[in-house]
């Protein structure tokens, strides 16, 4: 045999080598940059969702520490039991008594009660109601008012009136 031939083949095996080392590396290569890109994406969603949920989780630390702050101001407040709502009715409107009157409680937390009463009062002077609404409003603990309902009365100035109040209190 040629020695030259020899080197030829070997050159040419060699090549063919380096060409199917190339062809697998380019292969490899390009899987993993097709792999990369895949779990960078899958990287950004993550981090985009991961990001979603620490800002819920931000937005409810700062519910939770209004809700703390507001529980520290009731309960350094003092407040105890509510005014009674029919003897401040007295107070603004002498003689009337509600015609029909409803209580409700709702155990809250430690102790706290929201208390609801719905009051029905026919024929009432309706400036005098308003007086009573306001002075059920400046009491401490404050009574709300949450829901009104007046219709018209038989003497101008008057009305049926149906108020709901609420209030939290520490009985």
């Amino acid at each position: 045999m040629d020695p030259f031939h020899n080197k030829k083949m070997k050159t040419n095996h060699t090549t063919g080598l380096l060409f199917i080392a190339a062809a697998f590396s380019i292969a490899v290569g390009m899987t993993l940059a097709v792999r990369t890109e895949m779990a960078a994406r899958a990287g950004k969603t993550r981090r985009a969702r991961d990001s979603q949920v620490l800002e819920s989780l931000r937005s409810m630390q700062q519910d939770i520490n209004r809700y703390v702050a507001a529980r520290r101001l009731f309960e350094t407040a003092g407040a105890g039991r509510a005014a009674e709502l029919r003897e401040l009715l007295s107070a603004a409107l002498p003689g009337t008594t509600p015609e029909d009157m409803r209580e409700a409680y709702r155990e809250l937390t430690e102790g706290w009660v929201l208390r609801r009463i719905e009051m029905s009062l026919k024929d009432i002077s309706l400036s005098g109601v308003m007086a009573f609404i306001q002075e059920a409003e400046q009491c401490r603990p404050p009574w709300q008012l949450t829901r009104c309902l007046i219709r018209g009365g038989a003497e101008p100035g008057t009305g049926n009136v149906d108020l709901t109040f609420e209030v939290i209190e520490k009985p």
